[in-house]
């Protein structure tokens, strides 16, 4: 049983020098998972906007990697998040847990997403649901005060240190990790089936290795499921997948160029120069800021 969430954007590089908060810099995904069983092991799949985006591919390929990993005495997982949409609550992760059923060790998978009410595994305040996961992200950012931060391999030291006792496990992500969700989802689930199911007003979904092809659905969190045949008669498909880049991905001229004036200018260390030299760019990038993830929006995030 694990909670899981996305922390808010990290950027690289990050310090208190002046010039840096009129640059452009990087951005660094962080998926955080809490284990609920004592030792309440953690752990920290982590990414920059070269490798891949944050939305549910991204989020849904962590998430087959975290139950790929559980030890072949755990028969039943269950996820706990909040009700984003366009990256927890979607056909999309759906796909990849069919997946994961029939392709892992695990025989069950339940998704549960939580709400006011909840008041063992989350609190809410201002409209936002914090979880035990989110205590990650603080002991991150305790750790991070006051530190200058230049490469992705410096956060990973910062993520690793957030927890002294039983340090977070730190899995770094490279582009060619993620899988193409979107192709999976249209291989496994069939349009006619999928839509019959009202994602925004899930509470719970599982999967069950026995049942193949079965999503079994709660609109509440007390209950009978609904099941649904997303397969229907025909042959059960292939289970397959697919890589979501086949290379890294560009930034704009206009934040390369921004890095290179770190460069020029010594606040980015020598030793990093050759690093930020060779990134990618393209013209056709552009770029914008960050948006937050807000839960249950209509849209999908890419």
């Amino acid at each position: 049983m694990a909670t899981f969430d996305l922390q808010s954007v990290l950027q690289i590089p990050c310090s208190e020098v002046s010039p840096l908060y009129y640059s452009r810099k990087l951005n660094m995904f962080n998926l955080t998972f809490y284990s609920l069983k004592p030792p309440n092991d953690a752990a920290c799949y982590c990414w920059t906007e070269l490798d891949g985006k944050r939305g549910s591919s991204e989020v849904g390929t962590c998430i087959l990697k975290w139950l790929s990993k559980l030890p072949e005495t755990v028969n039943e997982a269950v996820l706990y998040s909040d009700t984003c949409s366009g990256q927890n609550r979607n056909r999309y992760i759906a796909a990849v847990l069919l997946f994961a059923v029939q392709t892992t060790n695990v025989k069950v998978i339940h998704q549960k997403f939580l709400e006011r009410g909840h008041a063992y595994l989350c609190i809410l305040e201002r409209g936002h649901t914090y979880t035990e996961v989110d205590s990650m992200h603080s002991s991150i950012e305790f750790v991070k005060k006051n530190v200058s931060v230049y490469s992705p391999h410096e956060w990973e030291n910062i993520f690793r240190s957030a927890r002294m006792k039983r340090p977070h496990e730190v899995i770094p992500l490279h582009y060619s990790d993620f899988l193409d969700l979107k192709q999976m989802c249209h291989s496994l689930l069939r349009e006619s089936a999928a839509s019959k199911i009202r994602w925004m007003s899930v509470k719970c979904l599982k999967f069950d290795k026995e049942k193949p092809g079965m999503i079994e659905v709660r609109y509440s969190h007390e209950g009978d499921y609904e099941s649904i045949n997303v397969f229907g008669r025909s042959r059960a498909p292939a289970y397959n997948a697919t890589q979501a880049y086949k290379s890294q991905l560009p930034i704009s001229v206009a934040k390369y160029n921004d890095l290179q004036k770190l460069c020029t200018k010594g606040i980015i260390p020598r030793e990093l120069h050759s690093w930020y030299a060779g990134l990618p760019t393209s013209v056709s990038v552009v770029d914008t800021t960050p948006e937050p993830a807000i839960e249950d929006s209509d849209g999908e995030m890419d």
